[in-house]
C-alpha cells in the first residue's frame, strides 16, 4: 500500500544485554534500553489490536440504500425531496441524511415500515412493550419501535440511536419483502377511527395510508383526554374528523411552519395531519371556544396580560394570536395535568378561562367578560 509504514521487529542481537562499556560510550544506562524495548513491544501490540478491532467493526449502511428501498417500494423517485413531500421522510430526517453517512435504527424503522404498508399505532396502546429511554412513548420513533417488536422485526434490547449496520438493514428489508405482516390493531371504541375503517371497508380500500395514519394516532392518543361535553357537542352538531388537511400548505401564522391541523366552521370539520396528541386537543379547543361562548375580550385579556409569562412552556405558536394562545394553553393543560399548578401560578386568568372552557357544555354559568 502506498506510504504504508513498515514496522521492523527487534532482532535477537538487539535483545542481548549490552556491556557496561558500550552503554557508557552511548551515554545510556542499560535500564533505558530495556524500557525502550518494552515501549516498542507495547506499540506493536496496540497497533495489532487496533488493526484487528477495525477489521471486525460492522459495516454501516449508507443512506442511499434506505432511499433506494423506499423509492422501489413506493414508486417515487429516489430523491429526498420527493420522499419528504410524499410523507415517507420528515424534514429533519432529510437534513440528517444529507449531512451524515449513517442513520439510526429508529429512523430506519420509522421510514421502512410505512413504505411496506405497515402503519404503526401509538406505542402506549401496547403496554406489554416497555418504552425505551431514548424514545419514550409519544413519538413516531417509539411507535415504529413498538410495531417492529410486535412483528418480531426488532430486538427489544437494541439501542434505537445506534447507527444501523448493513447486515441488520439487509435482514430487515429481506424480511419485509418476503413475509406478509399484519400489525395487531389496538382494541378501541373511538367512533372517529371506526368511521374511517367502515368507509374503507365499503370501498374495498385500505383505511390508512402514509398520511392518514398520523392523524389517526393523534386522535387515538388524545381521545380519552377530550372533555365529554366537547365530544357530545361535537356529535350533536354533526361535525366529523378528517385525517388529512384539505390541502398541504405552510402555516399562514408562522413562517417556515406547516399546519398540523385545522378547524373549519364552514364544513363542520376538524382535520388532523400530525401524530401528536396535543394537535387533536388544540383543534377541539377551537371548536369548544366557538360554541362554548368564550368571548374575544376574555381571550385578549389573558393573551395581553399573561402570554409572555408562559411562552417558554407553550411555545412560539401560542404567541401568534389570542385564540391560538387559548387553544394551546387548553391543550397543554389537558395533556399535562402535572403542569397545571405551574400554569396557574404563571397565568391565573388563563387557567380560569381554560377551566371554564373545559366545562362550557356542563351547564356551567357564563364567565364574566374580563374588565
Amino acid at each position: 500500500m502506498k506510504n504504508q509504514k513498515t514496522i521492523s521487529l527487534p532482532t535477537a542481537a538487539q535483545y542481548s544485554t549490552p556491556s557496561t562499556h558500550s552503554a557508557a560510550r552511548s551515554g545510556r544506562h542499560p535500564a533505558h534500553n530495556t524500557l525502550a524495548r518494552v515501549f516498542v513491544l507495547l506499540l506493536i501490540c496496540v497497533f495489532m489490536f487496533s488493526t484487528t478491532a477495525f477489521a471486525k467493526a460492522p459495516a454501516i449502511v449508507a443512506p442511499s440504500d434506505l432511499i433506494n428501498v423506499v423509492a422501489e417500494r413506493t414508486g417515487l423517485p429516489a430523491d429526498l425531496d420527493a420522499l419528504v413531500n410524499a410523507g415517507y421522510l420528515t424534514a429533519p430526517e432529510k437534513r440528517h441524511l444529507e449531512k451524515y453517512d449513517t442513520f439510526s435504527n429508529a429512523v430506519a424503522w420509522h421510514v421502512l415500515l410505512p413504505a411496506f404498508g405497515l402503519y404503526p399505532y401509538p406505542a402506549e396502546f401496547y403496554p406489554e412493550i416497555a418504552p425505551h429511554p431514548s424514545w419514550p412513548n409519544g413519538t413516531v420513533y417509539a411507535d415504529a419501535r413498538a410495531a417492529g417488536i410486535m412483528l418480531n422485526l426488532v430486538d427489544p434490547q437494541l439501542e434505537p440511536n445506534y447507527a444501523m449496520t448493513k447486515s441488520d438493514f439487509n435482514v430487515l428489508v429481506q424480511k419485509l419483502k418476503t413475509t406478509s405482516f399484519t400489525l395487531p390493531v389496538p382494541s378501541t371504541t373511538y367512533p372517529f377511527i371506526a368511521v374511517q375503517e367502515e368507509a374503507a371497508d365499503a370501498t374495498g380500500l385500505e383505511p390508512w395510508d402514509i398520511h392518514t395514519y398520523l392523524g389517526r394516532n393523534s386522535v387515538l392518543s388524545a381521545y380519552h383526554l377530550i372533555p365529554a361535553g366537547w365530544l357530545a357537542e361535537f356529535n350533536s352538531r354533526g361535525w366529523h374528523i378528517n385525517f388529512t388537511l384539505p390541502h398541504d400548505h405552510p402555516n399562514p401564522k408562522l413562517l417556515n411552519y406547516v399546519s398540523a391541523g385545522c378547524t373549519n366552521f364552514q364544513t363542520s370539520t376538524i382535520s388532523i395531519a400530525n401524530p401528536k396528541a396535543i394537535t387533536t386537543l388544540h383543534e377541539f379547543a377551537h371548536f369548544a371556544a366557538k360554541y362554548g361562548t368564550v368571548y374575544l375580550d376574555d381571550m385578549e385579556y389573558c393573551f395581553n396580560r399573561e402570554a409572555s409569562g408562559v411562552a417558554n412552556i407553550l411555545g412560539l405558536y401560542a404567541m401568534t394570536s389570542p385564540s391560538e394562545y387559548l387553544a394551546e394553553f387548553t391543550a397543554y393543560w389537558l395533556l399535562y395535568p402535572d403542569k397545571q399548578n405551574t400554569l396557574r401560578e404563571l397565568a391565573p386568568a388563563s387557567a380560569d378561562l381554560t377551566e371554564y372552557l373545559i366545562h362550557a357544555f356542563d351547564d356551567q354559568p357564563a364567565l364574566l367578560t374580563a374588565a
